[in-house]
């Protein structure tokens, strides 16, 4: 496993090469880890923001749902993001929460906003 000071080097390395006008191929992403259903977040009281999906063989966690080192940089399309520690291939992104509560549920004209 690589020290944090080994990921830092690597990040800045990325992110100099990505402001440059690189772009990760295929060879690149050999090791990227996969993550399904997944959205951006961000970490109360900071600016930093996180991915949170589910990964797809992490050399770690393996499959499970996690939450990422902070969100370095996304693609154009929204297939790839280099976050602090490594990159990953992005799969289809969550799907929003609903905004109104069901109708069925008894606190739920309670919590509607008034009209």
């Amino acid at each position: 496993m690589r020290t944090l000071e080994e990921k830092r080097a690597a990040a800045i390395e990325d992110l100099r090469r990505l402001k440059d006008g690189w772009r990760p191929t295929e060879a690149d992403l050999l090791d990227a880890v996969g993550i399904e259903r997944w959205e951006v977040r961000g970490s109360p009281g900071t600016r930093e923001q996180f991915l949170w999906g589910f990964a797809i063989n992490h050399p770690r966690l393996g499959n499970q749902l996690i939450r990422t080192s902070k969100v370095l940089w996304i693609s154009e399309d929204c297939t790839v993001a280099r976050t602090f520690s490594r990159w990953y291939r992005l799969g289809e992104r969550a799907k929003p929460m609903p905004i109104e509560p069901a109708t069925d549920e008894p606190e739920a004209d309670a919590l509607r906003p008034p009209r």
